[in-house]
């Protein structure tokens, strides 16, 4: 008897990470009554976030338990999509056993495609498939505001051909002519990042070359606040340099090969940047703007893909007010401490300085930069207080005589 089975997996279209795969995120067991998978999640989860040139890769794995011959096939089904988002979004599956490509096209091309067979298992045995998305480097700010979904539905079929039937799924057009497809090789991985030369706000990346290549991608993280930044198309280089950077501030920098439309796994580097606090935006090496036109904002993703407006990088209003709010401070509470508090008894030297600190990087904190300079701020604040006590101490010994 032939049966046929469909199981139905919710993808959401362009997420993206460069994580590798270590296990399957999606496993499927087959017999004599059915399919099932043990989980109903999404296999791509909503915290992801994607930008242009990123890529995530999801596997499936189907075990086939029964004693006949099992084939497998997948169609996309309720699919949506605006603006054409799912025409620079390219799709790759690939079949784990042999490394064989089973398709390798833009989402558009794959949601017109209609059945598309993986493999055919034998009896207790099983196999593996790679899902990898990919939005196209080259993707501009005329997708923002854009989405795309789809759900994946897997299809399995055995047992004597004479008595076929179908369980949901549906067949679209599978004219190969109407999408663009990316037929260039994937660049190697890119090793050996490294950052050297620092200066203030400054920062010096080399790496190693990878191939093939037509140039590099570069995104690089703000960690505290998960602000990204970074150009798709820094030139066929392996050194670059970022300037105007926060001092600071923790950054990750990820540097990719892309090979004309296909672009290749990151390498990684996390750097403390050393200054001060800058205004306007981090600049290449030729002063150009990085992320300005060319990378929009990152955003948690839900049931849609969209492609939020970019950020504006760097900007603040913020100046090098520490040393004026501190200022201020102290000349309000210097009249107070000298003419009243010293001479009742009531301070000492630890206790001013505590509160010259405290009110200086409060009145900071809430209505000017948010800075962390509390460490400056004791150092200083120690200092104006052994000069209070310098006035005090000849008025003391006055008073005493």
């Amino acid at each position: 008897m032939k049966k046929v089975f469909g199981i139905i997996l919710f993808f959401l279209a362009a997420l993206f990470s460069l994580s590798p795969v270590l296990a399957a995120d999606k496993e499927i067991t087959c017999n004599t009554l059915g399919c099932t998978s043990p989980t109903s999640t999404a296999i791509f989860p909503t915290s992801e976030i994607w930008y242009p040139g990123k890529s995530l890769t999801k596997s499936i794995r189907v075990i086939n338990q029964g004693v006949d011959p099992l084939t497998v096939s997948n169609i996309s089904v309720n699919f949506s999509n605006t603006k054409g988002l799912d025409t620079v979004m390219d799709l790759r599956i690939v079949r784990l056993l042999d490394s064989s490509t089973i398709f390798f096209n833009t989402l558009n091309h794959f949601y017109s495609s209609g059945t598309i067979g993986l493999s055919t298992l034998g009896t207790l045995s099983s196999d593996e498939y790679l899902y990898t998305v990919t939005m196209r480097p080259e993707a501009g700010n005329e997708y923002q505001n854009a989405s795309t979904k789809f759900d994946l539905q897997l299809n399995f079929s055995g047992g004597s051909p004479d008595e076929n039937r179908s369980i949901g799924g549906v067949s679209g057009s599978s004219d190969s002519s109407s999408a663009p497809v990316c037929t260039a090789q994937t660049s190697s991985a890119l090793t050996n990042l490294q950052v050297t030369g620092t200066t203030a706000n400054t920062v010096t990346l080399v790496w190693n070359s990878v191939s093939p290549v037509t140039h590099y991608a570069l995104i690089f993280t703000r960690l505290r606040d998960g602000e990204k930044y970074g150009s798709t198309n820094i030139g066929n280089v392996n050194t670059y340099t970022v300037r105007n950077l926060s001092g600071g501030e923790s950054y990750e920098f990820e540097v990719f090969g892309v090979n004309d439309c296909a672009p290749g796994p990151a390498g990684k580097v996390i750097h403390l940047v050393t200054g001060g606090t800058v205004t306007g935006r981090p600049t290449g090496l030729d002063g150009e703007i990085l992320g300005v036109d060319t990378l929009p904002e990152p955003a948690p993703l839900e049931t849609v893909i969209t492609s939020p407006t970019p950020s504006v990088m760097g900007d603040t209003n913020c100046q090098e007010l520490w040393w004026k709010t501190l200022f201020i401070i102290v000349t309000i509470l210097l009249p107070i401490i000298v003419h009243g508090n010293i001479n009742k008894k009531r301070w000492n030297k630890g206790f001013l300085t505590f509160t010259i600190t405290g009110i200086a990087f409060i009145v900071d904190r809430l209505f000017f930069c948010a800075h962390s300079l509390w460490p400056l701020y004791i150092i200083l604040s120690h200092i104006i207080a052994s000069f209070i006590f310098q006035i005090y101490q000849p008025n003391k010994k006055k008073k005493n005589s």
